[in-house]
């Protein structure tokens, strides 16, 4: 079965190597990174075509930082946003990122006046809109990744029920809390985040927990985030400002730049062997 990587080794060890077709929601407060870590799942999914489905128009500097062309929409109401996602389902794209859930207002609230929303039409839009999604989804082997901010539901007060509506159809779910950050001569060198993956599978329910490291005007750097995981599994040993392979003998470094760097151009030797390291452990 197709499987879609989070770019986060500790999460996908948990999933055995990637998210399975079908919803996978996001949860966070403004600047946690819900939209983030949407777009490292979109990156990670090249060569797979992709698609964003967004309720403001994106910035162009968050576009060039995505380093993938995904097809872009920009719907005025929420049933032309799902519908639009449903398409982009049925013609080939495999990885779809709502930014964010609830500005999918239904066409009865953006015909209202300001604030004047209809609670009970947008839920079961919601509802209705994810079951098509999900169902499509699954057929077609795509995973569709729903993010959700928060801070819709504190101020206007028109969703409490929206954790509940999507918990009903998804597959997987992401929560991400802000947690450190460093900074440079007084700008923000790093924030970390904590993010915690919850799935569910039949009966069965496995929690992961990891931290993920947010850098200035790059996002989520998901060779970094390899070669912690790489340390964090014992495959890689670190002296000082080096990282080694015990198996190859090869030298890292110096420091987290060039280490990145030469890691990068052996990315998919690495992910393999983390692949055969996870079904020996297992």
């Amino acid at each position: 079965m197709r499987t879609y990587r989070t770019g986060l080794g500790v999460l996908d060890a948990v999933v055995a190597g990637g998210l399975r077709p079908g919803v996978l929601a996001m949860w966070g407060m403004p600047d946690s990174g819900v939209s983030t870590l949407g777009r490292a799942i979109l990156k990670t999914a090249r060569p797979e075509p992709t698609g964003l489905v967004a309720t403001t128009i994106p910035d162009p500097r968050w576009l060039r930082q995505l380093r993938v062309d995904p097809i872009i929409a920009v719907p005025g109401t929420g049933e032309l946003g799902f519908e639009t996602a449903y398409h982009m389902l049925k013609e080939g794209v495999r990885v779809v990122l709502i930014d964010h859930l609830p500005g999918l207002v239904t066409s009865a609230t953006a015909n209202t006046a300001l604030w004047a929303h209809v609670p009970y039409a947008e839920r079961r839009l919601i509802d209705q809109g994810l079951s098509m999604l999900r169902s499509t989804a699954k057929a077609v082997g795509a995973l569709v990744v729903v993010a959700n901010q928060m801070r819709w539901s504190m101020e206007h007060g028109i969703h409490p029920y929206m954790h509940d509506t999507v918990s009903c159809h998804m597959d997987h779910a992401i929560e991400l809390q802000k947690g450190s950050f460093r900074t440079i001569y007084g700008q923000l060198a790093e924030q970390r985040v904590q993010v915690r993956l919850r799935i569910a599978n039949g009966r069965t329910r496995k929690d992961a927990e990891t931290k993920v490291s947010i850098w200035p005007r790059r996002g989520i750097d998901e060779i970094y985030e390899l070669l912690m995981y790489l340390q964090h599994t014992g495959l890689f040993l670190r002296a000082g400002a080096w990282w080694k392979d015990p198996a190859t003998n090869t030298n890292f470094g110096p420091g987290y730049r060039a280490a990145r760097n030469q890691l990068a151009r052996k990315r998919a030797h690495y992910i393999k062997a983390l692949d055969e390291w996870k079904s020996k452990s297992s």
